[in-house]
């Protein structure tokens, strides 16, 4: 990957965030052993249809953070969720891909919002 203007520096920036110095070189800042989860998965074969597990989560506040590049979770499915929970809260960031890396401010401040909502409605405001 090669940035030479200054806008794409600070997506690069994030970016190595997931590396840190160890030693006399560089390490993974995260658990490596996260992709084991899908060790077991034939991409060959569908999928099944998760529907029933997300409508078991219609007693809940929801949010969908979408990463706007992600061709995992896709505008269709997005618009699928909206039409089986009205009360979705859709929270979509551009130019990110799955997952997104939830760095901006802008984006922080949605989510805590939205966990600060949660909290209120636990309480039964």
């Amino acid at each position: 990957m090669e940035y030479d203007d200054a806008a794409s520096r600070p997506g690069w920036l994030a970016h190595c965030a997931t590396w840190k110095t160890a030693g006399s070189g560089l390490v993974l800042d995260y658990d490596p052993e996260l992709s084991q989860t899908l060790a077991d998965i034939d991409i060959e074969r569908p999928l099944p249809p998760l529907w029933v597990q997300f409508d078991s989560l219609a007693r809940v506040p929801l949010m969908v953070v979408h990463g706007m590049n992600s061709d995992i979770l896709v505008a269709a499915t997005i618009d699928a969720m909206r039409a089986r929970r009205l009360d979705i809260d859709v929270l979509q960031i551009p130019d990110q891909g799955h997952a997104p890396l939830l760095a901006e401010a802008d984006v922080i401040a949605r989510i805590a919002a939205f966990v600060t909502l949660c909290d209120v409605s636990a309480l039964g405001f």
